[in-house]
């Protein structure tokens, strides 16, 4: 492990590993006799998950360099070593705020049948939704047998259709003229079939 993946958050370390430093911050003890501890125990506790320890050097007074060990502990050696420790006032507070740490990290409950029947019906409500979209989005894409926009069939047959004669022929023919969703100009108007073939002898494409 180096010192770069040891990312520290409230109490837990990465991978919610206890360093025996924070731990001795929290109980106002010295690193070392925490670290003493694990060695003590060092077989027990190697017997429920492995050890593990980040080695780093630093300058004692008399300017030689000390390799100085951190240990790391999972939930099982966490607690076995807790019980190693008197229990002194600031001892049990911190073993309380241990235990709400895991059991919050655990707090993640199967979901129930009423739960599940939720998600079902939002599901399907979610898809009722996208087909309503998808059928606005044919309408807004003009591509409806029945109806089309000039930019449309300009766009399909490469030719000029000015919109005036259509609406005209609409108007005077009590024709509806829809409106339609167009990215560029925000709404177009979208001429019915009949009014295509009887002003210009064309149809909208399928």
């Amino acid at each position: 492990m180096s010192e770069l993946e040891i990312v520290k958050s409230g109490i837990l370390e990465k991978d919610n590993l206890l360093s025996h430093v924070k731990l001795a911050e929290h109980i106002d003890r010295q690193p070392s006799s925490i670290l003493s501890l694990v060695d003590r125990h060092r077989a027990t506790m190697e017997s429920i998950g492995g050890l593990i320890f980040f080695k780093k050097s630093s300058s004692a007074g008399s300017g030689y360099a000390r390799e100085k060990r951190e240990a790391f502990l999972n939930e099982a050696q966490a607690t076995f070593l807790m019980t190693c420790l008197a229990n002194s006032e600031i001892v049990i507070l911190f073993k309380a705020s241990l235990v709400s740490e895991y059991m919050r990290l655990k707090d993640v409950k199967p979901k129930t049948q009423l739960e599940l029947a939720k998600e079902q019906v939002a599901l399907l409500e979610r898809l009722e939704e996208v087909n309503r979209e998808k059928e606005y989005l044919q309408i807004t894409l003009d591509l409806s047998k029945r109806w089309a926009s000039v930019k449309l069939m300009e766009r399909v047959l490469d030719d000029a259709f000015p919109w005036q004669p259509l609406k005209k022929y609409c108007v005077a023919n009590d024709l509806e003229i829809k409106k339609v969703f167009d990215q560029n100009y925000g709404k177009v108007n979208s001429y019915p079939e009949r009014a295509w073939k009887e002003v210009y002898g064309i149809s909208p494409p399928d």
